[in-house]
């Protein structure tokens, strides 16, 4: 016996009804933090995807006005560069340009930050909520450096997108896509070197996972070595003026010494009226 033409029907509507359900729901769920797009974790582009993981150094120059960084590949190929936006005009503010020479990002420290803010834009001078990426500042963190990255459209900024942590002891840091620290997406590492040191270099190497977006990823490694410079500078300064600080009182305790001294001398001989 066949089923009538009005149950296979109403099976087909309640079908329908079941499948409309499931898709207006999925379309509720909220997207994925780090904008994926066919297993590739993208941010600032897919053509800065690569299929195979990769090895990068990027180098500072410290005391140089104009080009900031240089980041090359394992054959020493320029992929991008760093230059300070204008001489003397606005030092935290700095262009990520590609080989090709063509502006790629902005990366500017947030005005009146106090914690040290820094936002990273799409192209050159913009600056604007339409061209944020992400927003990188410093987190709490104990025994270990630790830095949180909050993409554009995570407005709450209640859980972050991406963590970068570095140990206490060493200068390696890794790069964690979400906040549960679950998945290493990059890993940074400081490397010294006498070489370096005598030219007045800051050297990185990291390594980027396959299908990572690695401009993304050099840019916030751009913005860590900002981030801890200032932070050195602060305390530099800060122990500079307690040194001060201490030698101006260690002065201050010798003079009275010598007073106190001086009245005991003065005391054990007194002076034999004629």
């Amino acid at each position: 016996m066949f089923p009538s033409r009005r149950a296979t029907v109403t099976y087909r509507s309640c079908v329908n009804c079941c499948m409309g359900a499931a898709e207006s729901a999925s379309n509720r769920l909220p997207p994925p933090p780090s904008g994926t797009g066919g297993g590739k974790l993208v941010v600032v582009g897919p053509e800065y995807c690569s299929r195979n993981p990769l090895e990068l150094t990027v180098k500072k120059k410290i005391f140089c006005l104009s080009e900031e960084s240089a980041i090359t590949d394992v054959n020493n190929n320029l992929l991008f560069r760093v230059d300070k936006s204008v001489v003397f005009s606005d030092p935290q503010k700095l262009i990520f340009v590609d080989a090709a020479g063509l502006p790629t990002l902005t990366i500017q420290k947030k005005f009146w930050s106090i914690s040290g803010t820094w936002q990273m834009f799409k192209g050159e001078d913009m600056t604007d909520e339409e061209h944020l990426i992400c927003t990188v500042n410093r987190g709490f963190a104990v025994i270990r450096d630790k830095l949180n990255v909050y993409l554009a459209q995570n407005t709450t900024q209640e859980h972050c997108d991406f963590q970068i942590i570095g140990g206490f002891l060493d200068d390696s840091y890794a790069v964690y896509a979400g906040d549960d620290q679950s998945e290493i997406v990059a890993q940074i590492y400081k490397k010294f070197t006498m070489g370096s040191f005598l030219l007045g270099e800051n050297e990185y190497k990291v390594t980027v996972n396959q299908n990572t977006d690695h401009a993304f990823i050099l840019a916030l490694v751009v913005i860590l070595d900002a981030l801890n410079y200032s932070s050195s500078l602060y305390y530099r300064r800060r122990r500079t003026g307690c040194a001060w600080v201490g030698l101006f009182f260690f002065f201050v305790y010798i003079i009275i010494i010598i007073i106190n001294l001086f009245k005991e001398t003065n005391s054990s001989f007194p002076l034999i009226p004629t």
